[in-house]
């Protein structure tokens, strides 16, 4: 009983870390309309700032974020308004945080925050993550799978790779008239490097995209 009561305690010792402790962020913005924001500022529970930057091309180096409440706050300047706020999930420690446009007219990003662990993101492996707002299919090596819209997945390294560490890469995009191919090609999975992929319907071409980002 009295180990019962200890493990029930730990547990909680450690939840209440997750909501009030430090988050590791790599942090990338993916907002095109404020690609002149270069940081932001998050505040702990005593009103104290870390100041992070807002990379448009890359993730950011990692950075600790406060976390308050269970969530990550913000904000322009550091006594500003909040411009930006998303809850933790429980259990992340390492996250990758991909600020979209926000259909808030207060809020000027949507963040989203992903696990950044070596599971849910392989060290020389891939992370798709489907922001097109159909499904999407698409192999990647031996992988083959489908997103719904707002999903995401990790995946190791492609065992099947030539003689230069090329793999087959194809993605299709769900459409009204069926399924649209929008890339096929081979891509390089070297082994010190991982490979975000992040599909979008283009907002002026109104066409199906991937973007790659290289880590």
């Amino acid at each position: 009983m009295r180990s019962i009561l200890c493990l029930t305690f730990l547990l909680a010792t450690l939840l209440e870390c997750g909501a009030q402790g430090t988050l590791s962020c790599r942090i990338l913005n993916f907002n095109r309309k404020a690609e002149d924001i270069d940081s932001l500022f998050v505040a702990d529970a005593e009103g104290k700032t870390v100041e992070c930057e807002l990379p448009t091309e890359s993730l950011s180096d990692p950075v600790g974020l406060p976390v308050v409440e269970q969530s990550l706050v913000f904000r322009k300047e550091p006594e500003g308004k909040p411009v930006a706020k998303a809850r933790v999930p429980r259990g992340v420690n390492r996250a990758l945080v991909i600020l979209l446009p926000s259909a808030d007219p207060d809020q000027t990003f949507r963040p989203l925050i992903l696990e950044d662990s070596e599971k849910a993101f392989p060290p020389d492996g891939a992370m798709v993550v489907n922001l097109y707002g159909e499904d999407i299919r698409f192999i990647l090596g031996e992988h083959r799978k489908q997103l719904k819209p707002g999903q995401h997945v990790g995946l190791e390294r492609p065992a099947q790779r030539n003689n230069f560490n090329m793999a087959p890469a194809t993605f299709q995009f769900k459409t009204t008239k069926g399924w649209r191919s929008a890339y096929e090609s081979m891509i390089r999975f070297p082994g010190d490097q991982r490979h975000l992929f992040i599909t979008i319907l283009e907002p002026r071409s109104k066409r199906p995209r991937i973007v790659t980002i290289r880590d």
